[in-house]
């Protein structure tokens, strides 16, 4: 893939996900995965012109994904560094398997769980176990076809 459709693939998701009404931004991309606008959270849009604008000054940027009210979900984020998977079985053991939802897999082997949501919900890291964090209020998530490290963010069937 040229560097042109990668950027046309990251605007064209980009919309694709504020048109679903998630608040979208873009993201640096690097390992730290900062944001690229300042006072995000605020700042994260559905708005079709605002994004295209951020997508020309920034062409390779990742798609971030503001979670909490803002977008009505909520992320599991299963890191598979720390033992999130052994800690998700644990937990599903003992309360019941996850319901069936839209599933991402992290370019470091890890996975995003996403569940709508119109309840308020705090971003939290390791709350409910090692290598489990919850993006809600104030948080986000770096979505498909974002890069980093040399691996990608992609969908589950």
């Amino acid at each position: 893939m040229t560097q042109k459709q990668a950027s046309n693939a990251l605007l064209s998701a980009a919309l694709t996900y504020a048109a679903e009404g998630w608040r979208v931004f873009p993201i640096k991309s690097s390992q730290k995965k900062p944001p690229l606008i300042s006072a995000w959270p605020s700042r994260a849009t559905t708005d079709r012109r605002q994004i295209k604008e951020w997508w020309k000054k920034w062409p390779t940027a990742n798609v971030g994904v503001a979670t909490g009210a803002a977008s009505g979900i909520v992320v599991v984020d299963v890191d598979r560094k720390t033992d999130g998977f052994r800690t998700l079985r644990k937990l599903c053991t003992r309360n019941g398997a996850l319901p069936p939802t839209l599933v991402a897999d992290t370019p470091n082997g890890g996975r995003h769980y996403f569940f709508r949501s119109d309840v308020k919900v705090r971003t939290s890291a390791g709350v409910l176990g090692k290598g489990i964090d919850i993006r809600g209020e104030g948080g986000y998530v770096v979505v498909s076809p974002s890069r980093l490290s040399g691996g990608r963010y992609a969908w589950r069937d």
